[in-house]
C-alpha cells in the first residue's frame, strides 16, 4: 500500500507542477498581448502558492499600472517575497525602488538587495549596470550603515516559501 501511496502523491505532485507552469505560461502569452488583467488573473494565484517569478511579475504590474492600479507599496511587497527567496530579478527591482524611496525607503535594504542581486546576475552587463546602481547607493550610506549592510549580506540566505 504504502509505494502505491507515494507513487499516487508523486503523480499528483508532477501534474501540480505541469498545471503551474501553464497557468505561468498562460500568464506570459496574456502579458505579450497587453491584457494585463489577464496576466494579472493567472499569476497572482502562483505568487500567493510561493512562486517567486510570478511575484515579480506581479511587482512589475503593481509597479507599472499594469492590471492593477499601480501601486509601489504592493510593488515592493512582492518583490520582496520573490527577493527573498533569491530571485534576482526581483532583488533588483527592490533594490532600485528603496533607493528612489519608492514604496519604502531604505538605502541600507537598497544597497543588500543590489548586492545579492549584482551576485545572482553572474558576469556581463547586467551585473555591471547594477553594481553601478548599488555604488552609487553606497555613496550615500554612512560608515556605519555599510557595515551593516555587509553584515547583513554575509549572513542572508534565501528562504522558500
Amino acid at each position: 500500500m504504502m509505494p502505491l501511496m507515494r507513487t499516487i502523491l508523486l503523480v499528483l505532485g508532477l501534474l501540480a507542477a505541469v498545471s503551474a507552469r501553464a497557468d505561468f505560461d498562460d500568464g506570459a502569452r496574456a502579458y505579450e498581448r497587453h491584457d494585463y488583467a489577464a496576466a494579472f488573473a493567472a499569476w497572482r494565484p502562483l505568487a500567493e502558492a510561493g512562486d517567486p517569478r510570478s511575484q515579480f511579475n506581479l511587482g512589475l504590474l503593481y509597479e507599472h499600472g499594469h492590471g492593477a492600479a499601480q501601486n509601489d507599496k504592493e510593488a515592493v511587497r512582492w518583490y520582496r517575497r520573490a527577493a527573498s527567496q533569491g530571485y534576482p530579478p526581483a532583488q533588483h527591482r527592490l533594490g532600485q525602488l528603496l533607493a528612489e524611496g519608492r514604496g519604502a525607503s531604505d538605502l541600507v535594504g537598497a544597497y543588500v538587495w543590489l548586492t545579492l542581486a549584482e551576485r545572482g546576475a553572474g558576469e556581463g552587463g547586467t551585473a555591471r549596470l547594477i553594481a553601478l546602481q548599488r555604488d552609487a547607493v553606497a555613496r550615500r550610506l554612512t560608515a556605519a550603515q555599510r557595515a551593516e549592510a555587509e553584515a547583513t549580506i554575509l549572513t542572508w540566505r534565501p528562504v522558500r516559501e
